[in-house]
């Protein structure tokens, strides 16, 4: 009796011999792996060796081979058709399955095409990079090999490697001398990539395993941030800079955006899209709706999570005045707080990164991060979060108010607490975590700013 069994992302042709056959053979069970991880093709293998057994195991006459004769035999036959399907000169019925460039395409069209420029590039740049690597075969003739193959040439390419290579495939650039080459995390980000289009070509039916599972290399996305949050120095030395002090912040958001995500713990897309019309009043109390826009495709959300109500903190609204800053470029007709702020590539806030990382944090003199971590913009997320649960907030509430799903990104949905359960109010997310930020830093000096229109 024969069975085809999976085992470690490939199929495996195992056979059970009846008594009199086992003392013959001196085998009671056959087990030989069709090197495949193709359900059809280790089916159409399977059954080759099935017609083989029936013509050498011929129940009227008694076997003239031995075990090893036999499994010799059967190897021979899966290695044959091995390099039939490496070759492409299979003699059986020609496959017809789409080729990978043509599902690429359609993967594309259908499920990225509505998400970010820079996530669409990301897709592209890695799926033909896959493409280069393998070839572009029926997706049939796909297998772990190749997925192998694939993570193993992107880490024998340098970093950027496209705008050094013009013209050139990524085995070709593979194949030269490099001093440095791409980080785990970028190959594991566009392993992920691969997976994500394997999946989607599963839930198709063109095949029936992901090949990138399991291919991920070592040294990739730790489980922790990056990104460490500013000290109490760091920020005196910020906010007591003479480009504040002196008032010499020459356009709002260069002024605001280091306030605001201080004291939101917003990133920094979220606060460079917003519109003026997202400043609202719940129960007394002065938000920020982060939201997206249907009118504008580049106002998006990093997650589901993201969509949320943060109330503003005292500092913001009672001792700088933001509404009234609000208030003023209303007047202007305006629709964004910050109009400075551009789109980039389907996302808003890269002018306002190179400003506060190339331009501005190199005049502070803040503590150096620790090996492996980095400050930057993303930094004051990091402290508002820290600073926050430091003094005691509720995790969930500090979640709901930084729209994360919990502190690791993965937490399992509440019966109570997430499913029948709404969301903290405003008030409740205002005197549970927005009240207990404080920094013990006097930014009384900031009222006195031309961007700060505190009521006096």
């Amino acid at each position: 009796m024969s069975h085809l069994i999976q085992h470690g992302g490939n199929y495996f042709f195992r056979y059970r011999f009846s008594p009199n056959l086992e003392s013959v053979l001196g085998l009671s069970v056959f087990k030989l792996s069709l090197k495949t991880g193709s359900k059809r093709d280790a089916q159409r293998r399977a059954k080759r060796l099935n017609k083989m057994l029936q013509a050498l195991l011929d129940p009227a006459h008694p076997p003239m081979i031995s075990g090893d004769d036999l499994r010799r035999i059967l190897t021979n036959i899966i290695d044959q058709a091995e390099a039939n399907t490496a070759s492409g000169k299979s003699k059986e019925s020609p496959d017809t399955s789409p080729k990978l460039s043509d599902l690429i395409t359609e993967y594309m069209e259908t499920m990225i095409s509505k998400k970010t420029r820079g996530t669409q590039d990301k897709y592209g740049y890695a799926l033909q990079e896959f493409i280069e690597t393998v070839g572009n075969k029926p997706i049939s003739l796909i297998g772990h090999k190749d997925a192998r193959l694939y993570a193993e040439t992107l880490g024998k390419v340098p970093p950027n490697y496209r705008k050094h290579f013009v013209g050139k495939t990524i085995r070709e650039v593979a194949a030269l001398y490099h001093k440095r080459f791409t980080s785990a995390r970028t190959i594991n980000d566009k392993v992920g990539v691969l997976g994500r289009f394997f999946t989607w070509c599963i839930n198709q039916g063109h095949i029936e395993t992901n090949y990138a599972q399991g291919k991920k290399v070592q040294g990739g996305k730790p489980g922790f941030s990056t990104h460490e949050p500013y000290t109490l120095n760091d920020l005196r030395e910020m906010f007591s800079h003479s480009l504040y002090v002196d008032d010499r912040q020459w356009k709002a958001f260069k002024f605001w955006l280091p306030l605001l995500g201080l004291f939101t713990g917003a990133r920094l897309a979220e606060l460079c899209q917003a519109y003026c019309k997202d400043i609202v009043q719940i129960d007394g109390i002065w938000c920020l709706h982060i939201r997206p826009s249907q009118k504008d495709e580049n106002t998006r959300l990093k997650t589901r999570n993201a969509n949320r109500i943060v109330p503003l903190h005292p500092v913001l609204v009672s001792d700088l005045g933001f509404i009234e800053f609000v208030n003023q470029v209303r007047r202007t007709r305006a629709k964004r707080i910050f109009p400075d702020c551009k789109p980039y590539r389907g996302k808003y806030g890269k002018d306002a990164s190179a400003w506060f990382n190339d331009r501005f944090k190199p005049k502070i003199k803040i503590t150096p991060p620790r090996p492996g971590f980095k400050k930057d913009f993303h930094s004051f997320r990091v402290t508002f979060i820290n600073t926050a649960k430091q003094a005691g907030a509720d995790i969930r509430m500090i979640e709901e108010t930084a729209g994360h799903s919990d502190s690791t990104g993965q937490r399992q949905q509440s019966m109570s607490g997430d499913y029948y359960a709404c969301p903290y109010n405003i008030r409740t997310r205002y005197e549970g975590v927005i009240l207990k930020i404080s920094y013990d830093i006097d930014f009384a000096p900031l009222a006195s700013s031309h961007w700060s229109l505190r009521k006096r």
